[in-house]
């Protein structure tokens, strides 16, 4: 069914039907995907997995809406590509897995939620999803928060909600690298000299709503600045 509500510049509303004494309230929720690992060899960065945000989303009470988590991308072997990150959703609502960077002998990045690198010495940049992420540069992948540059990934996306920062596009190293934070959903940077490149971070789902009280069930139960958060870092049902 539809779903009610504002996403960015998107609307959605609506989801399931009225059941019990419980009037329908409203949530917000967070869908991150997971971010491409980074590629080895002259590597490009991986990108940031989409992020959608959506607000004033309203739900009827005792409804189950299905949860997925998207995995981080591992890194590339040596001369080798990472691999894309995986998808998240809520509901009907998905997004879209960070893209992986070129690497030398394949240098144009891919598409994803925010596009993979291409190489430092050339290629094409994989493009990021309208809504969801943003287009790589040369080395650098992008990000929620912009686009990837020269070596430099894109930045972040920082969600009041939580108080953290999520979705920033890997970050080109010739010689060491950082496997990215899980539940980040950062893309993993790619690496120049021989070895592997980093893992991207793992996506992440965060559903909200007014109040200290727990009206609804799933994911990790937390509460801060007078909102109640279901935090899911895997697969799970949220029950409102």
């Amino acid at each position: 069914m539809p779903l009610i509500g504002t996403f960015g510049a998107a609307s959605s509303k609506g989801f399931g039907q009225t059941r019990g004494g419980r009037s329908p309230y409203d949530i917000e929720y967070m869908v991150a995907a997971g971010g491409a690992g980074g590629s080895a060899g002259s590597g490009g960065s991986g990108g940031a997995g989409g992020i959608q945000v959506f607000t004033s989303v309203e739900v009827d009470p005792d409804v189950d809406y299905a949860v997925t988590v998207g995995g981080a991308g591992n890194g590339g072997g040596p001369v080798a590509r990472g691999q894309v990150g995986g998808n998240s959703s809520f509901g009907p609502q998905t997004s879209t897995g960070g893209g992986e960077g070129g690497i030398e002998s394949n240098r144009p990045g891919r598409p994803g939620g925010s596009g993979g690198a291409a190489t430092i010495h050339g290629g094409s940049a994989g493009s990021g999803i309208p809504g969801q992420g943003n287009p790589a540069g040369s080395g650098g992948g992008g990000g929620k928060g912009g686009s990837g540059g020269p070596h430099s990934g894109g930045s972040s996306y920082p969600y009041p909600v939580t108080g953290s920062s999520y979705g920033s596009g890997g970050s080109y190293n010739d010689n060491s690298y950082n496997n990215q934070p899980a539940n980040s959903a950062n893309g993993g940077p790619g690496k120049g000299q021989a070895g592997g490149a980093a893992n991207g971070g793992s996506g992440v789902v965060v559903v909200s709503y007014d109040g200290t009280e727990q009206i609804a069930s799933g994911g990790s139960v937390s509460t801060r600045a007078g909102r109640t958060l279901h935090t899911f870092t895997g697969p799970g049902t949220y029950t409102s």
